[in-house]
């Protein structure tokens, strides 16, 4: 799987080889195909995620993580493409209400955005629980406290 990185945000340093091995462990057990596809993952600022959702979902206001599945439908045979934007500022403001380092929930934002692409929802409460427990084993995994 190929990564694309961004880092447009100053609030909080982010190590791409992180960045990247979170992405490829979170594919691998969401069952994205490894060798296919193509993932960018940016990080921006609040001002800019606040536009972002506001121009994609209608909500107001700055928001933890967005995913785009940017797959072709009409060549769905062809490797996935997608895109999790996440904003950093929003992980270091409310990490201490779940109990976590700014980074953790970052790698939260970054699970829960490419379960997004590999399918899961969290709509409706049984789906939502199997994608948090998902969540909760991966962070577990990659983030020990």
């Amino acid at each position: 799987m190929k990564i694309l990185i961004a880092d447009l945000q100053r609030t909080l340093r982010v190590d791409p080889r992180w960045v990247a091995r979170v992405a490829r462990r979170a594919a691998a057990v969401a069952g994205l195909p490894a060798g296919a596809g193509e993932l960018s993952v940016a990080f921006v600022d609040a001002r800019r995620m606040a536009r972002l959702n506001r121009r994609y979902t209608g909500h107001r206001g700055s928001t933890d993580v967005l995913a785009f599945d940017l797959t072709d439908e009409a060549r769905s045979r062809r490797p996935w493409l997608g895109q999790v934007v996440l904003c950093p500022s929003v992980a270091r403001r409310v990490c201490r209400r779940y109990g976590h380092t700014p980074l953790q929930e970052l790698a939260l934002y970054l699970i829960h955005g490419i379960l997004h692409l590999a399918g899961y929802e969290d709509h409706e409460r049984t789906k939502r629980r199997r994608m948090e427990a998902v969540q909760r084993r991966l962070l577990k995994e990659l983030m020990p406290r």
